[in-house]
């Protein structure tokens, strides 16, 4: 969907700049765990650099925010499908 490799999309640590911030935050349109795929398909159809950064002390919380993994699962690909939607009609532009 992004266009871009990342290896871990959902890590909840983002650091971006406040160029990036603007031309991607306004421009979301999904929450939870799409919300990360959203923002690296925003950046990469504004070719804006996406590196990513190894943060040794970022771990996993067991449980975090997994709640149920079928209906959960089902919503994310429901938003990856929109997401894709949006990026080829040229919404994020």
């Amino acid at each position: 969907v992004s266009g871009s490799y990342i290896r871990d999309t959902q890590c909840g640590f983002k650091a971006i700049s406040a160029e990036a911030a603007d031309t991607c935050f306004r421009r979301l349109t999904r929450l939870y765990w799409s919300y990360d795929m959203e923002l690296l398909t925003i950046a990469n159809v504004h070719n804006l650099r996406i590196t990513q950064l190894s943060i040794p002390d970022w771990h996993d919380v067991p449980g975090g925010t997994f709640r149920n993994s079928i209906k959960d699962s089902y919503q994310f690909l429901k938003d990856l499908v929109q997401i894709y939607r949006y990026r080829i009609t040229g919404k994020y532009r």
